[in-house]
């Protein structure tokens, strides 16, 4: 973006998920700050725009903005405060808060415009390509555990028959559908608790290892914007 004033992040510690193009969910850990996108001067709106709200008036060369933060359990600054670009405005509660840019008709502004697009989180290809890597991961360890079963059951069978064997003739028939069918239900409620449960933990690592990642390289972004 050629133009100087390039907000930062709200979520400095957290991200910025896109509900279109005129409203922003910002997402962070509780008591991490609220940061201001840009200088600015905190005003009293004419109008109510939302409940517990934050108004940041801001002096661009693309003409006057308001960032409007939307449901801000503990702000920390007032009516008239001065305030600077990354500057803490406020702390994230448990709830999430939602971040609008508009003019000084109250009119909700194309957000993303103000931000570069690697800070500004996108429903993104790193989003999706997560998506995809847990429906892949989730496959494979299915298609795993259903040859494993496989293998398990017909060993199972074999020492099933075995032990049927020791039964009197007369009783064998019965005895052994009963306990084939007794043997197959608990093998599969044992083998799918064992799939769901081993898919779980794969699927913890990998989104642990995706934020890591998009942590770094947000953070990377972040430091290069400062050193401009």
């Amino acid at each position: 973006m050629s133009w100087d004033n390039v907000f930062a992040s709200p979520a400095p510690y957290g991200e910025m998920n896109y509900n279109g193009s005129k409203e922003v969910k910002l997402i962070s850990y509780p008591k991490s700050k609220i940061a201001a996108p840009e200088n600015g001067i905190v005003v009293e709106p004419l109008k109510p725009f939302c409940e517990k709200s934050i108004h940041i008036k801001h002096k661009t060369d693309k003409g006057n903005v308001t960032s409007v933060f939307c449901g801000v359990d503990y702000p920390i600054v007032a009516n008239g405060d001065k305030i600077k670009k990354n500057e803490s405005i406020g702390t994230y509660g448990d709830d999430k808060i939602f971040y609008y840019i508009i003019n000084d008709e109250g009119k909700k502004l194309n957000i993303e415009q103000y931000f570069t697009s690697p800070v500004a989180s996108r429903v993104s290809g790193d989003d999706k390509e997560l998506d995809r890597k847990k429906e892949e991961l989730r496959k494979k360890i299915e298609d795993d555990s259903d040859k494993k079963t496989n293998t398990k059951n017909d060993e199972g069978m074999e020492n099933l028959f075995v032990n049927m064997m020791l039964l009197p003739f007369s009783a064998l028939n019965s005895a052994t559908q009963k306990a084939k069918y007794e043997y197959g239900k608990k093998k599969e409620e044992q083998d799918k608790k064992d799939k769901e449960e081993k898919i779980k933990k794969e699927t913890e690592k990998l989104e642990k290892k995706h934020q890591k990642d998009k942590n770094l390289q947000e953070n990377i972004i972040r430091i290069k914007n400062l050193l401009k």
